[in-house]
């Protein structure tokens, strides 16, 4: 995918209502274009011993219920 593509797939989440989660990397598109949204953060090792920083982005109705359901 290009960066336009990544562009509009993340605007086209960030517009909807409903619960949505999305796995990746941090990246400055990803923060620019969710902006508002919780993000998650775990240190993992990838292929050859990389050290990797996976980000799990979290919309606002989604840490919501997250948040009811853990009370």
């Amino acid at each position: 995918m290009t960066d336009a593509n990544y562009e509009s797939f993340l605007r086209t989440c960030f517009a909807h209502q409903e619960m949505i989660l999305i796995s990746g990397y941090d990246c400055d598109l990803y923060r620019d274009v969710l902006a508002g949204w919780k993000i998650d953060q775990v240190h993992t090792t990838a292929e050859c011993g990389a050290k990797r920083e996976e980000c799990l982005w979290i919309n606002p109705a989604a840490a919501d219920a997250l948040q009811r359901q853990s009370g």
